[in-house]
């Protein structure tokens, strides 16, 4: 008797039509499959909704209206909250509003009384390769 392989388990790819489990076709009429079905409508309104506003993302100003719904977005994502976090820090260094002294003066009184930039995001960034030198390496500089 020839059996049958198994079907692949789903690919868990940002693509809203692969992210989340394939059902069964029909309305679903089993407790299970309800649950299945409100699950999946939420992760298709989800992803749908990160799409939508992507834009809030890298937005230099965000309205009262934008933060609150960039904090329903990224809700239970940490990874976006980090990119946001990135991105606010970026458009910190890059602030054209002021001069260079401007900008080395605020540097240091945010130095003197905040905590330090981008912490806390490591958990949410991959670990940079170091690269390995070798012992007949030459150094700039040197």
């Amino acid at each position: 008797m020839r059996g049958r392989c198994p079907p692949d388990p789903p690919k868990r790819s940002l693509r809203s039509r692969e992210f989340v489990e394939p059902v069964a076709r029909g309305r679903p009429s089993t407790p299970e499959a309800k649950r299945k079905a409100r699950q999946r409508q939420r992760l298709q309104r989800k992803v749908g909704d990160l799409f939508e506003h992507r834009h809030l993302f890298v937005k230099r100003q965000l309205t009262p209206g934008e933060r609150r719904t960039l904090r329903r977005i990224s809700r239970g994502l940490p990874h976006l909250r980090a990119l946001r976090e990135v991105v606010e820090e970026v458009h910190r260094l890059f602030d054209r509003r002021c001069r260079t002294e401007t900008a080395l003066t605020e540097e240091a009184g945010r130095a003197a009384g905040s905590r330090p930039p981008l912490q806390g995001i490591g958990a949410h960034l991959p670990e940079a390769p170091v690269p390995q030198l070798g012992e007949g390496a030459d150094l700039p500089g040197r």
